[in-house]
């Protein structure tokens, strides 16, 4: 099937699936937890049973199931900030982050530091420690979903206020003037989408990755909440998640493509969910084991449970690890578009 025919039947099916997948508001469309994978397949709090890479980043970032570094207390591991320049904390984007928005986040943190009805753990104190698990999950970037995010959990979190609004927009709008260039957010996802294996995301196994119902729901009652396909209700990239595989709308390519090669509005958001930044610099984003986490504290009917099989984990850790280590050693084959930077821009 062409990928464009593929796609729309895609997009198609996922709309008509996607008001069906939940009854009830999802309240972890944000992806964060301060759980990792452990090598039953469960998650956990603490350290993962995969690798980890420690300390300040120089080029792309290395992990097993999570990186740490300048981690204290719970929340989505971290690395230490770089030592200057973007994203570290002597940048004028980042010091007005610490002193004017995380304060106002105190609403936000009531339940994304402490997983309340399953919220995503990423607004750990200190600031800091916040500042890296945002940039971590992809979303220090000017349309990020922190602004459009509106309210959730079916009410229970607020939308921003207006000065919360206005906060995010200035210290986002400091974040890109400082990120530019081969360093824009943008630019360094399109690098390192250059760097990702077909071979290795075609051994992950997703049609492995599948949900499981909580003991608090009927199955007769919601769509894709037992023994369903990610691509139920994410196959035409639906809630910021890009997954075809194993649908009859996919032709092999189609979330690949799609996640890691596409351009446009959502292409941050869907390769987000395997990799993020620190600073300038790619990282493991642990998104998919963070959302793993979240939902399986989640209210009945909310997003579907799920837990990652081990070798479905092993499989999106070989992947990732791979193509960062690529991505530092200015191995990558370019995209489609030809959007990559020169090889000797192409890490940091």
């Amino acid at each position: 099937m062409h990928r464009s025919h593929a796609l729309l039947l895609a997009t198609i099916a996922a709309g008509a699936l996607i008001g069906a997948c939940s009854a009830g508001t999802d309240s972890t469309s944000l992806i964060g937890s301060k759980y990792v994978p452990t090598g039953n397949g469960d998650t956990t709090t603490g350290s993962s049973s995969g690798g980890s890479s420690s300390g300040s980043s120089s080029g792309g970032s290395s992990s097993g199931s999570s990186s740490s570094g300048s981690s204290s207390g719970g929340g989505l591991p971290t690395q230490a900030p770089p030592d200057a320049g973007p994203g570290s904390t002597t940048s004028q984007a980042h010091q007005y982050f610490d002193s004017t928005v995380y304060p106002l986040l105190n609403v936000c943190q009531a339940c994304h530091s402490t997983g309340t009805d399953g919220a995503p753990e990423m607004m750990d104190s200190p600031a800091d420690k916040t500042y890296s698990e945002l940039d971590a999950l992809g979303l220090i970037v000017t349309n990020s979903q922190i602004l459009s995010q509106g309210s959730h959990d079916t009410g229970k979190a607020p939308a921003l206020t207006s000065a919360q609004q206005s906060a995010i927009t200035q210290w986002l709008a400091l974040e890109a003037q400082e990120r530019v260039g081969t360093a824009a957010p943008v630019n360094v996802m399109d690098a390192i989408g250059a760097c990702a294996s077909k071979s290795d995301w075609d051994a992950i196994g997703w049609t492995n990755l599948r949900t499981q119902k909580r003991t608090d729901e009927n199955a007769n009652k919601c769509t894709a909440c037992d023994n369903s396909l990610c691509a139920s209700c994410h196959s035409g990239g639906d809630q910021g998640f890009f997954m075809a595989e194993g649908s009859a709308f996919d032709d092999g390519d189609t979330s690949f493509v799609q996640t890691f090669q596409a351009q446009g509005p959502d292409m941050l958001t869907y390769i987000n969910k395997f990799f993020g930044l620190n600073g300038t610099s790619p990282v493991a984003s642990n998104a998919i084991a963070n959302k793993a986490a979240a939902v399986a504290l989640g209210p009945a009917y909310s997003h579907p449970m799920f837990v990652i099989p081990p070798s479905v984990q092993t499989g999106i850790t070989t992947f990732v690890n791979d193509a960062l280590t690529a991505y530092t050693n200015h191995t990558c084959t370019a995209p489609t578009d030809g959007g990559a930077p020169p090889s000797d821009d192409a890490g940091p």
